[in-house]
Order: C-alpha cells, then sequence, then structure tokens
C-alpha cells in the first residue's frame, strides 16, 4: 500500500484538510486521510510513503464540457490543413450557420461516431 502526503487534501468541492493525504492499493484510493493525525495512524510497514510536498491533492478532474451546438456542423468542414485552419474553417461555418439549425443540433445531441482517421 502506497500513502501519499501532501499539505493540502482537497475531499471533496466543499471540504479542504491541512496535512492529509489517501492510501492507495492497486491504483486505486483506498482511504482519505483527513489531517496528519490520520496520516500517522496509517503508517506501518507495510506502507510505503510519498510526501508529494506544497501542493493540493484532489480527485481526478475530468473535462466533461460538450460543443453540442457544434453538432450541427458534423462533417461539414473537412479536417485539412492542420487544427489551426480546421479552428478557423470551423468558427466561419458556425457564424454562417442559422441559430435555429444550431439549436437542432443541440436537441439532437451527438450521435456515437467512428474517430475519422488520422490525416
Amino acid at each position: 500500500m502506497q500513502l501519499l502526503r501532501a499539505r493540502w487534501l482537497l475531499a471533496d468541492a466543499h471540504t479542504l484538510h491541512e496535512g492529509g493525504g489517501v492510501l492507495v492499493e492497486e491504483g486505486r484510493v483506498r482511504a482519505v486521510l483527513e489531517g496528519p493525525a490520520a496520516v500517522r495512524a496509517a503508517r506501518g510497514r507495510d506502507v510505503t510513503e510519498a510526501d508529494l510536498g506544497d501542493v493540493a491533492l484532489t480527485a481526478g478532474l475530468v473535462d466533461a464540457h460538450a460543443h453540442l451546438d457544434l453538432t450541427a456542423l458534423a462533417d461539414r468542414v473537412p479536417a485539412e490543413g492542420g487544427f489551426g485552419a480546421w479552428v478557423s474553417r470551423l468558427l466561419e461555418v458556425r457564424a454562417a450557420t442559422p441559430d435555429a439549425e444550431l439549436l437542432l443540433g443541440v436537441a439532437g445531441g451527438a450521435p456515437p461516431r467512428a474517430a475519422p482517421p488520422p490525416p
């Protein structure tokens, strides 16, 4: 088991503990240690310890935002000329697309699709 310590432990969106940590086993958090006393109690001969320093330890963060307004533009902007050129063309096409059509894309959501082949 591994003990990861940090100056700060953000246990959830509203709870910050100073001097906390987590116990990790086989890649999974097995215990949240809400302060120095809990960290001391977790130490043992089968525990390796790593001090992460003056950082905040948080749960994994996921960027779950979506651009559903762009769903209406699926397959209308070819992936040519690199990422910058693609984004420029996408913005041009979006600006020329009526709001009502964009709203239909939002309402329909993004259908499951296979990933395009790499350029």
